[in-house]
């Protein structure tokens, strides 16, 4: 998208800068990929979604967690939002992400269930204006059309990723005030008419904006490698339990990055930033490096998680998967999201437990009372 602090500095020579950063961050990320592809090639290729086999009680802890989920963001909406709350909407996007992914639609019931929650869940995309559990629906029913694939798979995805592409600028709509979008009406009309439908989308997950605050602000001279770690670790902690005020990765760079080269501060927007910017801004090349790592070993994690069939990983596979970590948030944001996956990952662990021993003790009292065994 159109950058003022790259026209100022003519285009051909700061963008050239801009997207040699760039070219350095995919270059690295790519040969990161490659390199842990063939050191653990024989777990990766033992990975299958389609082949694992669901535990007992998968889907009534997934069900039950997509409820809780509910539940939470129900009292966002008549108490307003904070940290317990939060978390509680994660449960909602495990859930619902298991569920869709998992759920059998062999039964009339279960085909019930599925409508219920992917329609719900774009139902409160809507209503909160948030973009989250739309991705998370359309990333959990493209993986199981590719997962189970039947003659009509290239239908389906075509659907998926039409109703998609067409909810995604009526959500990012809902986020902007009136004023905001009559000045973003003026900036597309300059664009093709064919452009211009996807000029939200593309609005929404500029990185190059992020290279470009990078690229100003200079390699290196962000903040201290001390700083950075101890904002990183903080992630993981609960918000109510640390002694000061928690920094939010977007937040920071809007403040600290991108206001050395626009001259404003925030304002309380949270901006991505990607791995590559962040890595930049922090130590230079060997900063991507850093990120790039810690993002691919992110990405295949998640990919085992949700491929190993537990409730717990499961949801917390589906959390990374969906939360816009792996791709418009580097280090800091990641381990956020990390974070909060993992608690509300330990409390649906427990949900399970729960569950299977009520479903062991409910199958053995049927047993005592139809075969006669011995209590």
């Amino acid at each position: 998208m159109a950058d003022p602090r790259l026209a100022l500095d003519a285009y051909t020579a700061a963008l050239s800068e801009v997207l040699t950063i760039v070219d350095i961050g995919l270059g690295i990320y790519l040969g990161t990929l490659i390199l842990i592809r063939a050191i653990f090639r024989h777990r990766i290729n033992s990975v299958s979604v389609g082949g694992a086999r669901s535990v007992p009680g998968l889907f009534a802890t997934l069900g039950i967690s997509w409820i809780i989920g509910w539940v939470g963001r129900i009292g966002v909406v008549a108490g307003g939002s904070n940290a317990f709350l939060d978390l509680l909407g994660y449960f909602a996007v495990a859930g619902a992400f298991g569920l869709l992914l998992r759920l059998p639609a062999t039964t009339r019931a279960s085909r019930i269930i599925l409508v219920v929650v992917a329609s719900s869940e774009v139902l409160w995309a809507v209503a909160s204006a948030s973009k989250t559990p739309l991705m998370s629906t359309a990333l959990a029913l493209l993986l199981r059309i590719f997962v189970i694939g039947d003659g009509r798979r290239g239908v389906k995805v075509a659907a998926i990723l039409g109703v998609t592409l067409l909810m995604f600028p009526l959500i990012q709509a809902l986020k902007i005030d009136a004023r905001v979008g009559g000045e973003l009406s003026a900036v597309d009309a300059a664009y093709p008419i064919l452009v211009r439908p996807f000029l939200s989308l593309v609005r929404r997950f500029d990185l190059l904006s992020a290279a470009t605050d990078a690229m100003y602000l200079g390699p290196g001279n962000w903040i201290s490698v001390e700083d950075f770690w101890g904002r990183a670790l903080a992630a993981f902690v609960p918000t109510p339990l640390l002694p000061g005020q928690k920094t939010f990765a977007g937040q920071a760079w809007a403040d600290e990055v991108r206001s050395f080269s626009t001259g404003s501060l925030g304002g309380g927007v949270s901006l991505a930033d990607g791995f590559i910017a962040e890595g930049w801004a922090l130590a230079g090349v060997w900063g991507i490096v850093l990120e790039s790592v810690v993002l691919a070993a992110l990405l295949f994690f998640a990919a085992w998680a949700v491929a190993r069939g537990t409730p717990a990983l499961v949801g917390l596979g589906g959390c990374l998967l969906t939360y816009p970590i792996l791709f418009e948030r580097g280090m800091l944001g990641s381990f956020s999201v990390l974070g909060k996956s993992l608690q509300a990952a330990l409390i649906i662990w427990l949900i399970g437990l729960v569950v299977s021993e009520l479903a062991r003790r409910s199958a053995r009292q049927q047993a005592i009372l139809t075969r006669g065994l011995p209590a």
